[in-house]
This record gives C-alpha cells, sequence and structure tokens, in this order.
C-alpha cells in the first residue's frame, strides 16, 4: 500500500516537477494537488493523509500558516525561498524543509526520510494494535481497538461504534473502558470517545467524523488537557 499525500504549491510548475520526482521515488501516492492553503485544509477535513508537500510561498495563508491550523498533524516537507526559514520550519516539527529551487536528489533525500518515519510510525501502530473480544448479538466478534470510534452507554448495555457497523454489548461502560488502550478517554458519563479519531471540538460537543459526542463541563478540562497533546 502506497502512503498517501497532498501537495501545495501555488506555482504549477513547481507542482508538476515535484510530483514527477515523487512519482520516480515510488511508493507514495498524490491524493490531491492544491494552489493555495484553504483548499487544503477543505479537503483535509474528510480525507485523511500520511503527508503533506507544502510551499510556504501561498496565497492567503502561507505554509507555516496552513501548518498551525492542522489537527492531529501528518509529517510535513516544507520547500521555501528562505534559508532562515529552517529554524522556525524545526520549531513547527516539520521533517523537512527544502530551499527551492530544489534538485531531485536534495528532494529524494527528504522523500526517503519520509518513508523511514511512515513505516517506523507503521510498525510502532502495529505494536499498539489492541484487539478485544466482544459477545453481540449472538455471535462473537474480535475487534481492533483502533477501529473504535467511540463507546456509548444505553442502559445496561454499551453501543461500540465502527465506522461501518455497531455491536450492542451486554457491560457498563466501566468494565469495559478497563480493557481499552489509553488513546481512549471518557468525555461524559455515557460516552468514551478514541482520540484518535477527533476531527474537531467546540464548547461542549466533539465532533468524530460526522457525529456529535457530549462534552461534560465536569471532563472538559482532563480532556482538553489530552487534545492539546496529541497536536
Amino acid at each position: 500500500m502506497p502512503y498517501h499525500y497532498i501537495l501545495i504549491d501555488a506555482h504549477p510548475v513547481d507542482r508538476l516537477n515535484c510530483q514527477q520526482i515523487i512519482g520516480k521515488f515510488g511508493g507514495f501516492h498524490c491524493a490531491a494537488e492544491f494552489s493555495n492553503a484553504i483548499d487544503a485544509l477543505s479537503f483535509m477535513k474528510d480525507h485523511q493523509v500520511d503527508f503533506v508537500v507544502v510551499s510556504k510561498k501561498l496565497p492567503v495563508y502561507d505554509g507555516f500558516d496552513f501548518i498551525k491550523q492542522l489537527r492531529n498533524r501528518p509529517e510535513i516537507i516544507l520547500f521555501t525561498q528562505q534559508a532562515n526559514d529552517a529554524l522556525m520550519a524545526y520549531e513547527y516539527g516539520v521533517l523537512d524543509c527544502i530551499q527551492k529551487p530544489f534538485t531531485e536528489r536534495r528532494l529524494k533525500q527528504g522523500l526517503k526520510r519520509m518513508q523511514q518515519i511512515l513505516q517506523l510510525k507503521d510498525q510502532a501502530q502495529e505494536i499498539k494494535s489492541h484487539k478485544i473480544t466482544v459477545k453481540s448479538n449472538l455471535q462473537t466478534f474480535h475487534l481492533d481497538c483502533t477501529h473504535i470510534l467511540w463507546i456509548e452507554a444505553t442502559g445496561d448495555y454499551i453501543k461500540i461504534v465502527l465506522p461501518k457497523k455497531t455491536h450492542l454489548v451486554h457491560s457498563t461502560l466501566k468494565q469495559f473502558q478497563e480493557q481499552l488502550p489509553d488513546y481512549f478517554e471518557q468525555v461524559h458519563k455515557s460516552y468514551v470517545i478514541n482520540l484518535n479519531h477527533i476531527r474537531s471540538v467546540e464548547t461542549a460537543q466533539i465532533w468524530i467524523e460526522n457525529h456529535k459526542i457530549p462534552l461534560s463541563r465536569r471532563r472538559k478540562a482532563a480532556f482538553m488537557e489530552r487534545f492539546k497533546a496529541l497536536a
């Protein structure tokens, strides 16, 4: 499976040149390309990518403005025309900062680093993968916790919500939460969510995909502390 990226650069020729080099490198797929950060941010609300290649010089929002607005930030390769941007790029956690005009050799160096980092992330994710067994509707299921969006208490049962399926299980929320890995957080007396699937947070609710999850005032401070640590 290739790693998916988006490319953001105001100059069509630079975008074409960049894609041709990345295409030669192999192992990467361009999910979309944009001439500005606004369209790219809109795309990323509904699509997940492994990394972003972005130019600092963009209309309206520059590359750093774009990076500041990202949630669950993917890895970044930043193009710039100013060498002194490298320090700020480092402070923003950018994987590689490449000065324009770039050579094929220099971009491939950055892509090699990107591939190594993404492979390490994949390995770490496999290690962190946590499966649990549940009984629902007279059947037994083995669930990968990374796919669970949230768990909701309903009477003597809990609903385990996944992207395409929901399991109804006889259990209390507290009992079930004890089986979950540490990337789950209780945000309401009736809800435990997977922090890795959060789309956005508002004053009293959390968006996971297209669903609103209530955020209680009592649990908000602890949740926000964990949520900010994900940035």
